[in-house]
């Protein structure tokens, strides 16, 4: 399934931002970045209160501070997402707020389930979660060779889903300025 996962992150490349729109393409963390192979979050301070002690709390926030705008990719497992990005969400807080979310998500029913669990937590992060996500119909049909091989329709979901993360990456970033 991880195969799944990877597949699908190379599917979604920030090229198809920045050649509609124009600015730099934002960055992209793979999951090996991420908090991952770190313990779960067991740490005796909430990230919320900002006062990070932990070295890779630090550099997992710092990474996080770097976007403007964020797409999680998560698969369905159980009617949820995977423990892994919880983990990641978890480890800081502030580097997200206000900041737009969106999601490509795959599994049962598309994984939409996750999707609606992780709207709520990201809600929490004092993010904003977009209304379009890009749920794929039959990924594991779809990947060949580690490779995701996306329908028009699954094209045009993502499409739409980054024109609008970029469209609120924009306004956020400038009321993030201002204030």
């Amino acid at each position: 399934r991880g195969g799944n996962f990877l597949a699908t992150f190379r599917w979604t490349p920030p090229l198809k931002v920045s050649q509609k729109r124009g600015p730099p393409p934002p960055r992209r963390t793979p999951p090996s970045a991420a908090p991952s192979r770190s313990p779960f979050f067991a740490l005796p301070k909430s990230p919320a209160q900002g006062d990070y002690e932990d070295a890779l709390q630090k550099k997992w926030a710092a990474k996080v501070a770097e976007a403007d705008a964020y797409v999680f990719i998560s698969p369905e497992y159980n009617h949820g997402y995977s423990a892994v990005l919880k983990n990641a969400l978890d480890y800081v807080y502030a580097e997200y707020n206000r900041k737009p979310a969106a999601f490509v998500s795959y599994g049962g029913v598309e994984g939409a389930r996750s999707v609606e669990q992780l709207r709520q937590i990201v809600v929490e992060l004092q993010m904003a979660p977009l209304r379009n996500a890009v749920h794929i119909r039959g990924v594991w049909g779809k990947v060949e060779d580690r490779n995701f091989q996306p329908a028009d329709k699954d094209n045009e979901m993502l499409d739409k889903c980054l024109d609008e993360l970029q469209w609120w990456g924009d306004a956020l970033k400038t009321a993030r300025n201002a204030s």
